[in-house]
């Protein structure tokens, strides 16, 4: 068995193939734009809504991008660090039947601490101490709660809703 060929590199070389790696790997390095295939799957998922990989794959190639699947996958999981992808929690099939995570532009939902509510609180629309149910949402940045107002006098009665907090 022969040992592994061993090229120089070249000075305009990138740090993207390793010193002993075959030539073929350098001029592939060399021809290889990693920002525009971040920017390619960051303008794709922004334009056309979450997706698969191999989704983003097939949209960018029928737009004429020559990039490989795994040079794209590489470019997701770089925008998936800078926080401006995110798995949005819910899967696909790809063409082969199998299970894939669903990618989308923007930052990955926090979860939102919030504090204890108490059993009794004033009612904010008639400021009566009797609300009996208390729930709370978001929706994108927002913080919202609603709450019951229980109260036999109080003519609200009904449910109200405010923002909790941006």
């Amino acid at each position: 068995m022969s040992a592994p060929a061993i090229h120089s590199t070249f000075a305009e070389d990138t740090a993207r193939a390793r010193r002993t790696d075959p030539i073929t790997s350098h001029e592939a390095a060399d021809v290889n734009d990693v920002a525009s295939s971040i920017g390619a799957v960051l303008d794709l998922l922004r334009a056309e809504g979450p997706m698969i990989d191999e989704l983003i794959e097939s949209r960018l190639l029928d737009r004429g991008c020559t990039f490989t699947g795994q040079r794209l996958r590489t470019a997701r999981e770089a925008l998936v660090r800078q926080d401006l992808v995110h798995h949005n929690g819910s899967h696909q099939l790809t063409s082969r039947g199998r299970r894939s995570q669903v990618w989308a532009a923007g930052p990955a939902p926090r979860e939102v601490e919030l504090e204890p509510i108490p059993d009794s609180r004033r009612c904010g629309a008639c400021g009566v101490e009797s609300v009996v149910e208390v729930n709370r949402w978001r929706e994108g940045d927002h913080l919202f709660e609603a709450w019951k107002c229980a109260d036999p006098a109080c003519e609200c009665g009904r449910w109200n809703d405010r923002e909790v907090r941006q």
